[in-house]
């Protein structure tokens, strides 16, 4: 698999998770879409959440394209910065234990998660 079907491949994939479960409690989950337009109440981080599906959808025209507009290296680095700080918000908004913070997060922060840190440190020859 070369770089480029490797970026299309996870951008879509990054792209996709924004709309399913980030946070899951048991009794209802709330994707990163909701977040956004449902329960942003008007504060800057929704602004932060939209910044893993744009970034997804540059990195899939830069790599449609071939041309990145801010770098495929800083593209690439913004959805794991995102999702890294989301995950520190909850744990600081929350304050709750370790356990029970990786008990609630979805499987879509999850699948974020793994396909940023894929993007950034699997490089393949093009």
């Amino acid at each position: 698999m070369n770089k480029k079907t490797l970026t299309i491949t996870l951008a879509l994939v990054l792209f996709g998770c924004f709309f399913l479960p980030y946070m899951d409690s048991g009794v209802f989950a709330v994707s990163g879409y909701d977040t956004v337009f449902k329960f942003s109440n008007g504060s800057w981080e929704k602004y932060l959440w939209l910044l893993i599906p744009v970034s997804a959808v540059m990195l899939l025209l830069g790599a449609a394209g071939g041309n990145y507009f801010l770098g495929r290296n800083t593209l690439v680095w913004i959805p794991l910065l995102t999702v890294l700080f989301i995950i520190l918000r909850f744990k600081m908004e929350t304050n709750v234990t370790i356990a029970q913070l990786l008990e609630s997060i979805g499987y879509g922060l999850w699948i974020s998660l793994a396909a940023s840190l894929l993007m950034v440190f699997y490089n393949p020859k093009s």
